[in-house]
């Protein structure tokens, strides 16, 4: 099994998300709302700072920073 990250607070992170099959499902604007929406409420459960987002037809980018220290399980 894959071992949990450790998220280091201070740090900065790019990340990178794909929409399954790389089909073009972002491009609507009202998937884009809900997407953003998505962002808005993670940002309750792990406090962050969103510097960048970068929505593609099929993809998007997103750099933050956290807060707090994250341990992913």
């Amino acid at each position: 099994a894959r071992q949990p990250r450790y998220l280091p607070a201070g740090h900065s992170f790019h990340i990178t998300l794909r929409c399954n099959s790389r089909k073009f499902l972002i491009a609507k604007g009202l998937r884009r709302d809900v997407l953003l929406a998505v962002l808005a409420k993670a940002k309750q459960k792990v406090p962050h700072k969103l510097y960048a987002v970068c929505l593609m037809a099929n993809h998007l980018h997103l750099l933050l920073e956290l807060v707090m220290d994250i341990l992913e399980m």
